[in-house]
């Protein structure tokens, strides 16, 4: 698989509120993008193309003809335009990045038709951007996988626990791994929550796949059982690992005499303070005025840097503790190597 990107260039003017809002709520979340006067931008325009090159042309895709292509449907109906009120397809949205990518993409795609797009990646400016990969490319994984040869009568069922209980974050796979094993011991998978529509972009063309709203039974009952049931979990972890594991239901068996019931002793561990070196700084009053206990560290550099580009609303929007956790992990290792140099250092003199 090869992959083709063209660059394009455009500026665009836009202002970012939610009119259903009070201006003090838009203020609080839009901050200086909220301007009544609107703001702009330089924006850049990555547009990528996968696929086979063809052996007559040794091209993936004619770049002159992707250049007129986004040229056409995306560059002359944004460039100097305010995103706002003179963009008919961004008409009634929100035009942040993300937006404008997926509106991008909707309208691209269609009109791609030698190789595959890939991706769309759009620079707000040099510290920010975003990339959008299409809203079907897990489904889409999916149906590579388990959609080939599967008859009508015997649909695959893609559900979600995320929407049942949230996104618990780093313990988020491990909630996929536990509502997969009990899906394969009931024999049946759970709906999913507050589903209504399914996404028009999820492509189930000679696909049969079913997206349960209520708890669907995997087996009728009256089919025999001619190979155990079998379960796929998908976890997108925080941190960027992603991860696909297969559970395989357990053959009917007889067990001849039970097990003798286990001995064990109890043992109560006492509570303490964590004393974690990156959380010494304790306050007894919450910035609030509560009381509470809250923790504090002072980050500095690239750590601060890193932290910043992950506050929303004045909230980090981040796993705190794994970023801490990493960050004292390297500051450790750094100021053990250090030692060591210190130490080499001191012994050529001698």
């Amino acid at each position: 698989m090869v992959y083709v990107t063209r660059k394009m260039h455009f500026s665009a003017s836009h202002r970012l509120y939610n009119p259903t809002f009070e201006p003090e709520k838009n203020n609080l979340i839009f901050d200086k993008c909220n301007n009544l006067n609107g703001h702009g931008h330089n924006y850049t325009l990555e547009v990528t193309v996968k696929g086979v090159p063809d052996p007559e042309t040794g091209y993936v895709i004619d770049l002159k003809y992707l250049r007129d292509l986004i040229d056409e449907h995306i560059i002359d109906k944004v460039d100097h335009k305010n995103l706002n009120y003179d963009v008919d397809f961004l008409k009634g949205i929100i035009p942040t990045a993300e937006n404008i990518a997926v509106s991008f993409w909707r309208i691209l795609d269609p009109q791609i038709v030698q190789g595959k797009l890939h991706s769309i990646k759009l620079f707000e400016s040099d510290q920010n951007f975003v990339e959008y990969l299409g809203d079907p490319i897990e489904i889409g994984a999916l149906k590579a996988v388990y959609g080939a040869g599967r008859r009508e009568d015997n649909p695959l069922i893609v559900t979600s626990v995320k929407p049942n209980i949230g996104h618990l974050e780093a313990a988020a796979g491990i909630a996929n791994v536990i509502m997969a094993v009990l899906v394969l011991h009931y024999g049946k998978a759970p709906g999913i929550l507050n589903l209504e529509e399914v996404n028009p972009y999820i492509d189930t063309l000679d696909f049969p796949v079913v997206f349960p709203r209520v708890l669907t039974k995997l087996r009728s009952g009256e089919e025999e059982e001619p190979h155990p049931l079998m379960c796929g979990v998908s976890s997108f972890g925080f941190g960027g690992t992603n991860a696909h594991a297969i559970l395989e239901g357990h053959s009917s068996c007889h067990v001849s005499e039970l097990p003798s019931p286990f001995s064990y002793e109890r043992e109560s561990f006492p509570w303490r303070t964590p004393d974690h070196p990156m959380l010494q700084s304790r306050q007894e009053k919450l910035a609030s005025g509560e009381d509470g206990v809250q923790y504090t560290c002072r980050m500095r550099g690239r750590l601060g840097r890193l932290f910043a580009d992950h506050v929303i609303r004045g909230e980090i929007l981040v796993p705190g503790v794994a970023y801490l956790e990493f960050a004292y992990n390297c500051g450790h290792a750094l100021q053990s190597l250090l030692g060591k140099m210190e130490k080499l250092s001191g012994m050529i003199e001698e």
